[in-house]
């Protein structure tokens, strides 16, 4: 996906399902990644290259919090 001019900046929430496919496209050119959420409705999110470099950083500790609390659930 290409943006020729000015984009907009949007506030949404979002919840994608457990089952529900992701594909992605780098776009070298602009640094970025599309990711392609296959959810009702599709959507599209483009992050830059830092952007998905914290995503990378952060996801772990956010999985590692889930779990933990789970633990702490069963336990």
């Amino acid at each position: 996906m290409s943006f020729a001019g000015p984009t907009a900046q949007v506030g949404a929430w979002v919840v994608v399902e457990t089952g529900t496919k992701i594909e992605f496209e780098a776009n070298e050119l602009e640094e970025s990644v599309e990711f392609k959420f296959d959810a009702k409705p599709p959507f599209e999110l483009v992050l830059s290259r830092e952007t998905v470099q914290q995503c990378l950083n952060l996801f772990p500790q956010a999985l590692a919090q889930l779990e933990a609390a789970r633990s702490g659930q069963s336990a």
